[in-house]
């Protein structure tokens, strides 16, 4: 992480630069070992700013049409890398950086590839697509 913070810092969503790329390759890393943590796929973590914002974007996004009616959302920033989870019977999950070794102000939100999620309003919606644009 050190580099990021004192030489290579580039928006990761900047990839006409080598930092540009360098970061977003290591947001993807970071994702892949997200995902392996969990036992998910990487295609199922969104990078946020922090676990509140992840848990404001998952009961921002909660809206009709899932697969069951049911959505359930869990915020596990204080369990994550202390105690076993398992992410099976929950659709949504917040959870914190810093809590997994990773950088404070860092978090991310779980997504299960099968919900199908209609955000309520245009600003959940924009929220949650920028933040991995920088």
């Amino acid at each position: 992480m050190l580099p990021f913070f004192t030489t290579t810092f580039r928006n990761s969503s900047t990839l006409t630069h080598d930092c540009g790329r360098k970061a977003a390759n290591a947001v993807e890393d970071a994702r892949i070992g997200i995902a392996c943590f969990f036992g998910v796929q990487s295609n199922e973590i969104v990078v946020t700013w922090e676990a509140t914002e992840s848990n404001n974007a998952a009961l921002n996004l909660l809206g009709p049409g899932d697969h069951r009616g049911v959505v359930y959302h869990s915020n596990i920033a204080q369990a994550a890398g202390k105690i076993a989870l398992s992410l099976t019977n929950v659709d949504l999950v917040s959870f914190s950086a810093h809590k997994l070794c990773g950088p404070k102000g860092i978090g991310g939100l779980f997504v299960r590839r099968s919900v199908r999620i209609e955000p309520r309003s245009a600003f959940a919606r924009m929220r949650c697509e920028k933040k991995e644009d920088g």
